[in-house]
């Protein structure tokens, strides 16, 4: 391949080939190919294959994000948590193992409108580990046809022996819009309330909030929300 010789203040010196340009390009996109970090990744659909889940690694760091019908609903959010008398947990991690399963059953509810339940999603396990302090834990993520929910799981283990006491989860929701949601005040004892739907930048959760009105009520920290009632 001829030399390409570049004077800035004059434009090029020499004129090129195509092929000699195509070369080029090649050699520069294959060099920036190589200079970029692999992070490990692992997605799931839900059945219906409009919802996807994925999991990622970045430097480190467990994260996720969500897309329905090929478009970003919830972009790259960090996973981790904050302890008493403990460094936090939220990076230099490794994914030690990881599991991908479908499930497809029905379950009887005791009360409710319909006796019958369809439990049918796709479940992934992702088994992560502190590259030097060793602590582990797991996150289980199920992708529904109408939605996605994860878990964390932390294993019996000698880094996190003893009563352990978390002060903080530090799991986010990057939003890529203003979009729709539902909501309750969120009131940590009482989840008797009706339920909102607004734009999410529409929240008021303390304009909802009527002490007095619910027994047990404590009170509404900030513009606090809770997104369903527990399981």
């Amino acid at each position: 391949m001829q030399n390409l010789i570049v004077d800035w203040s004059t434009n090029y010196k020499k004129s090129i080939t195509m092929k000699n340009y195509t070369s080029l390009l090649l050699l520069i996109i294959l060099s920036i190919g190589c200079s970029v970090k692999q992070e490990p990744t692992l997605s799931i659909q839900s059945p219906d294959s409009e919802i996807e889940l994925t999991f990622l690694l970045s430097d480190g760091k467990p994260a996720y994000t969500v897309s329905y019908k090929d478009l970003a609903q919830i972009d790259t959010s960090y996973l981790g948590f904050e302890f008493k008398d403990q460094p936090e947990l939220v990076g230099n991690m490794k994914v030690t193992a990881s599991k991908i399963q479908s499930v497809n059953d029905t379950w009887e509810m005791p009360w409710g409108e319909q006796r019958w339940v369809k439990n049918e999603y796709s479940e992934l396990r992702v088994t992560l580990e502190e590259k030097e302090q060793g602590r582990k834990f797991d996150v289980v993520f199920k992708a529904f046809n109408d939605g996605v929910g994860f878990r964390y799981e932390f294993p019996e283990q000698e880094a996190l022996a003893g009563n352990v006491i978390i002060t903080d989860e530090l799991t986010q929701f990057n939003l890529t819009g203003d979009h729709t949601v539902y909501w309750i005040p969120g009131d940590w004892d009482i989840y008797e309330y009706l339920y909102n739907t607004t734009r999410f930048t529409e929240i008021d959760a303390k304009s909802k909030f009527i002490p007095g009105d619910h027994l047990g009520q404590v009170f509404v920290p900030e513009n606090a929300v809770n997104t369903r009632s527990p399981a």
